[in-house]
Order: C-alpha cells, then structure tokens, then sequence
C-alpha cells in the first residue's frame, strides 16, 4: 500500500523501495510493480532484464496480468537474455515464495488485484 501512495504522489523512487520490500516478501503485486518501474525506468535505472526477473516471479506465484509484458520484454532481451533471467527468477523464487501458497491459501477471484480481495470464508479457514 506504501508503494502505491507513492506512485499516486509521482515519487517513483520511493515507491520502488516499497515494492521492493514487498516483493521479497512474496507480495505479486509487488513484484509486478516493480517490474513495470524497472521496464519503464521510473524511480529506477532502467533494467529489462531485472523487469523481465521479478514480472516472471510474479507470473509464476499465477499472476496473469503480467502476461503481456513478459512476451514484449522477451522479444526485447533475446533468447539468451530471457533464459539467463529465467534462471535468475528460480533462484529468488526460492527466497521469496508466498506463505499463503505453502498453507494452501490461494486461488480466489480478487487475489491478484492491485489491492488483494480477502480470500472468501471457504478459503480462509485455510489460511493462518
């Protein structure tokens, strides 16, 4: 939510620090953020490499909204550099996995908006 104070207020450096934060606590939203700051070199150097990392990331906890960028960056970075990046992606997915995916806590309508709809009562007795 910091993030995306700071985003309405056009202080983009900021807002990458927060989504940065965010991100390594598994947040896909995050992740998805600062990937698109990355991409468009907002707050940012600009990295399509690193943008193509973390919108990867977050992709592959199943957000879909990404989907999009991911096909652009890939046909800007070259099947090399999209590999190299793919292989980067698992290497942090292995530190900044969900918890709410490991206590099977996942998967419902709203989960991946930019603010997160609360899962539904069926769900939540899952989640802790």
């Amino acid at each position: 939510m910091l993030g995306l104070i700071r985003l309405e207020r056009n202080d983009y450096a900021k807002a990458a620090d927060w989504f940065r934060k965010a991100a390594m606590q598994g947040s896909p939203q995050a992740q998805a953020q600062l990937g698109e700051l990355l991409k468009d070199g907002r707050g940012v150097t600009q990295d399509q490499f690193e943008a193509y990392v973390w919108l990867l990331v977050s992709f592959d906890t199943g957000n879909q909204t990404v989907a999009a960028d991911l096909a652009a960056l890939e046909g800007a970075l070259g099947s090399n550099r999209v590999d190299e990046a793919k292989r980067k992606a698992r290497g942090l997915e292995q530190t900044v996995s969900r918890a709410v995916v490991s206590r099977g806590c996942s998967g419902w309508p709203g989960e991946f908006d930019l603010v997160p709809a609360p899962p539904p009562p069926d769900i939540q007795r899952f989640c802790r």
